[in-house]
């Protein structure tokens, strides 16, 4: 099995969007408003956008209205985790930890939410030695 994307089902397709584009600054490879459907590079996997609206309509499904969406997240490598923490703050993310080494994971890292409270990752390794 290859695992080739991650589809995240979102309140506010708009805003979902837009955070993605222009606050994570992922590079948008298709986008229709009209089908609340988007998705994004991430170098080695798709990230898919869909409401929650489209996704019960195409799936014929009923999904909650509120959801908690810390059972999975997203976890991405960075140059620099603490301006790319700083800059999705700014845009609207959730802090859930600032930036902080883990000497046992040889890591640097933090986690926000975004707007639809999806939890997210950000690391940057330690400097090998």
């Amino acid at each position: 099995m290859k695992l080739t994307y991650i589809p995240l089902i979102v309140a506010d397709f708009p805003v979902a969007l837009r955070f993605w584009r222009d606050v994570a600054k992922l590079p948008l490879t298709y986008s229709d408003e009209a089908t609340s459907f988007a998705s994004f590079d991430t170098g080695s996997t798709t990230l898919l956008l869909v409401s929650r609206k489209a996704f019960a309509s195409a799936n014929e499904v009923v999904t909650p209205a509120q959801e908690q969406n810390h059972s999975m997240y997203l976890s991405f490598q960075v140059d620099n985790i603490d301006a790319t923490y700083a800059d999705l703050i700014a845009g609207g993310a959730t802090s859930v930890y600032e930036p902080r080494d883990f000497p046992h994971m040889q890591a640097r890292q933090a986690h926000v939410t975004d707007p639809d409270g999806h939890l997210v990752e950000l690391y940057t390794p330690f400097p090998k030695a």
